[in-house]
């Protein structure tokens, strides 16, 4: 059964077509804010690529510090240059020595074509020990 109230089901010739309006302006601002979430989206997504990757390319270089002082631990005269590669990226350190006590290592990373350096310098004291008098990051 259908009820109709006299007056009130008719529609005027100034509500034709407004359904029409409503529903394109209502999807024309969701086609906006979903733009708008995929670009948010996409740009987060290279954020924290470029992120892992400076991480990745940081904590190489100081793997290469631990290795050079690895190795001047095991002898303290030694100078020159190594290389070596872990999780996907080459490393390469060079030891130079300042001055009798003093010695200089350089680490240098390189991750998928990014690359960091990390360098500091080491002082040997008379009873053997070392210490890491400077440290740099360029």
């Amino acid at each position: 059964m259908i009820i109709t109230v006299p007056g009130k089901n008719r529609i005027t010739s100034g509500d034709r077509g407004m359904a029409l309006v409503l529903v394109l302006v209502f999807t024309g601002i969701l086609v906006v804010l979903g733009g708008a979430l995929i670009t948010f989206s996409l740009n987060e997504q290279l954020i924290t690529t470029y992120q892992a990757q400076d991480f990745q390319k940081y904590y190489l270089a100081e793997a290469g510090l631990t290795a050079g002082l690895s190795a001047l631990r095991q002898d303290y005269s030694c100078e020159g240059d190594f290389e070596g590669t872990l999780g996907g990226g080459i490393y390469r350190v060079t030891i130079t020595a300042v001055d009798p006590h003093i010695r200089e290592i350089t680490s240098c990373s390189t991750y998928e074509g990014c690359s960091c350096c990390l360098a500091v310098k080491v002082y040997l004291e008379p009873d053997g020990t070392l210490y890491i008098t400077e440290w740099q990051l360029y």
